[in-house]
């Protein structure tokens, strides 16, 4: 009988890899469908791209016997559920690696989430409107109520999708690195209402924007900024948002994502953490980065082996069809 791939987090939570690749497979059906409404062989190479993302997974085993994927091919796709995930927690380890050695130069540094929104859009504006966004955000840290306090910043574009009136709700994640005189000096500190009131005269709009401002708590002495950090680098769309059981509305939904979003970059960084991200992780391209090493290189035990798991579409998992070879040399992407 064949063993499903069992694969957990440090903290004991298992990591959904069937999941992830049944959703890209979902993905790639979609793919092929819009390849046909456009008769386009570019469309119909991507969609075979993505539909082959990820079938065969490689592992071997770190010194406390956790399994580390040491070998797989990904597809890059942006939209791919596989290679959003790994992207993700990629972008996660990095982001808290920055935070915590920007930290170390300025440990009474504070931080703040902020998430700048604006007015739903049609699909045709999606582009624009996301432009319009970036330039807003960098003006609002130019004002000098804002900027004088500011430090270092990391910041994100998340996209929903309300399928009932067909428009999208682009908006963004800000995680401030502030000075601590932000929440100590009368005058410096910002309200709800001063951050909506700037961030509407920088989009230039009559409107009140919605905009949601928290302070990153203190938990156990130390500033807790997991939460923070999942937000900025989670999907830039999730994957629910354009797979569904309307295949039409999926198709319509996907082209509007891959045409409005191309060229988008998913995460930037500025000030002090964007000094510190250069020095840490060197850059990457989105569509050669490496999605296998997502966290530093894990001493493997090359005494352990390896573990080969497969794609199964009949258990909709992964299934492992060979153990216990000698380690690979290097890991791959």
């Amino acid at each position: 009988m064949s063993k499903v791939l069992q694969d957990y987090t440090k903290q004991g939570k298992p990591r959904k890899w069937g999941v992830r690749k049944s959703q890209s497979r979902k993905y790639a059906n979609r793919l092929y469908t819009l390849s046909d409404v456009y008769d386009s062989p570019t469309l119909k190479k991507a969609a075979g791209r993505v539909w082959s993302c990820g079938d065969i997974l490689e592992f071997g085993k770190s010194l406390n016997g956790r399994k580390v994927l040491i070998h797989a091919q990904f597809c890059h796709d942006r939209f791919c559920a596989l290679c959003q995930w790994r992207r993700m927690l990629k972008m996660s380890y990095q982001t808290t690696k920055t935070i915590q050695q920007a930290l170390l130069g300025r440990p009474t540094s504070r931080f703040i989430f902020l998430t700048l929104t604006v007015k739903n859009c049609k699909g045709t504006e999606l582009k624009q409107t996301v432009s319009t966004l970036n330039q807003a955000a960098r003006k609002l840290l130019m004002y000098k109520q804002v900027k004088k306090n500011v430090i270092g910043w990391v910041k994100s574009i998340e996209v929903t999708v309300n399928r009932d009136d067909d428009t999208y709700h682009p908006h963004i994640h800000i995680l401030l690195q502030l000075a601590s005189t932000y929440f100590k000096n009368k005058g410096e500190y910002m309200t709800h209402k001063d951050w909506q009131i700037l961030w509407a005269k920088a989009l230039k709009v009559s409107y009140e924007p919605m905009v949601s401002v928290e302070a990153v708590k203190s938990r156990n002495g130390k500033d807790s900024i997991n939460a923070s950090v999942s937000e900025i680098a989670k999907y830039q769309t999730k994957a629910t948002q354009y797979l569904s059981l309307d295949v039409d509305q999926d198709v319509k939904i996907i082209d509007t994502l891959r045409t409005q979003l191309r060229g988008n970059r998913m995460i930037s960084y500025g000030g002090l953490l964007k000094d510190v991200h250069n020095k840490l992780f060197k850059h990457e391209d989105e569509n050669t980065e490496d999605l296998v090493s997502i966290s530093g290189n894990e001493e493997l035990d090359e005494k352990a082996g390896t573990i080969i798991a497969q794609w199964n579409s009949h258990f909709q998992n992964y299934v492992i069809t060979e153990t216990g070879n000698s380690l690979s040399i290097g890991r791959k992407d």
